[in-house]
């Protein structure tokens, strides 16, 4: 299967899955793309939006669907699987009673291939290989806005970003390949990791710094009991630093949830480097910050071809 000839599924119209939809469905990359959420209201601004094939019940959503997108938080994949089993069965006119509620998927009709939108792939995909064994793949576009929501979905998005593609080790050829595919459909590229390989790149480049940047806007907070200019002075710099701790307070509590070890990690390393900082002779600080210079310029050359995530 070719993606160019797949109906596309997507569940979940957030941020990311309503600009999945729209990138999709706008450039004719593929040959349909349905979308479906819990919510009513996304529902209709998605066909407000323009993604075209939006029906009042998932059951219809699913029909045909090729490719199936979980775009869904986290806290929600579990409740979002259920919710996809239970339509395919009712679809096949399965009861439920005869299925266990998470049971593999082979004997039942349904999507080819599975993917998930998830800033996590070890939890996450222990969950959906589960049920959808050689069909799952893991899907990370690396880009998104500190503003979530269908309303803030654009077709352009993942232009120039990166896609990580985690197969795990049942994963199929033909799910591996469509993942892939579908990375330059987005504009982006595809890099596939490991699913361990990739929770820990995304503790040190994604989680790490939304905490570290909300863990600044408190020191921020603190200090201005303190020192009241200190909104009037808090210019670019701190903007810059701190702009990912404006989005959703689930979004961060969903990644220390599913990649708590790997952030810790990270962070312990982070603390280390700090305090190494703050307590060198400045000919030694300054050499260290021109190093710091120096490989930032490289990573986020090489990591997001010129784009920030």
């Amino acid at each position: 299967m070719r993606m160019k000839q797949a109906h596309v599924g997507i569940l979940g119209l957030g941020l990311l899955g309503g600009s999945l939809a729209l990138r999709l469905g706008g450039s004719g990359g593929v040959r349909q793309v349905s979308g479906w959420d819990a919510d009513p209201a996304v529902r209709a601004e998605a066909v407000r939006k323009g993604i075209a094939h939006v029906p009042e019940h998932l059951e219809d959503m699913l029909r045909g669907v090729d490719v199936l997108i979980f775009a869904v938080p986290m806290r929600c994949l579990e409740e979002a699987n259920r919710r996809v089993l239970g339509a395919l069965r009712r679809n096949a006119g399965i009861g439920f009673s005869e299925w266990p509620d998470l049971a593999p998927m082979e004997p039942l009709e349904g999507p080819r291939v599975v993917m998930d939108l998830s800033s996590a792939k070890v939890e996450p995909g222990e969950l959906l290989r589960g049920t959808w064994r050689s069909r799952y793949v893991g899907f990370h576009p690396m880009a998104g806005k500190e503003n979530g929501g269908i309303a803030n979905a654009a077709p352009d998005l993942f232009e120039g970003a990166c896609c990580a593609v985690v197969p795990f080790a049942e994963t199929s050829e033909e799910a591996l390949a469509a993942a892939e595919e579908l990375a330059p459909l987005l504009g982006a590229e595809a890099v596939q990791v490991d699913p361990d390989e990739h929770d820990a790149i995304v503790a040190t480049v994604s989680h790490l710094p939304l905490l570290t940047a909300a863990a600044m806007v408190l020191t921020a907070k603190a200090e201005e009991k303190s020192h009241a200019a200190l909104a009037a002075l808090a210019a670019g710099g701190f903007r810059d630093a701190t702009r990912v701790a404006s989005g959703p307070a689930w979004l961060g509590t969903d990644m220390v949830d599913a990649n708590g070890d790997q952030i810790r990690r990270v962070a312990e390393r982070f603390i280390t480097s700090l305090k190494e900082m703050l307590a060198l002779p400045k000919k030694d600080l300054e050499a260290l910050l021109a190093e710091a210079a120096n490989a930032r310029d490289g990573l986020v050359t090489v990591v997001h071809k010129g784009r920030a995530a």
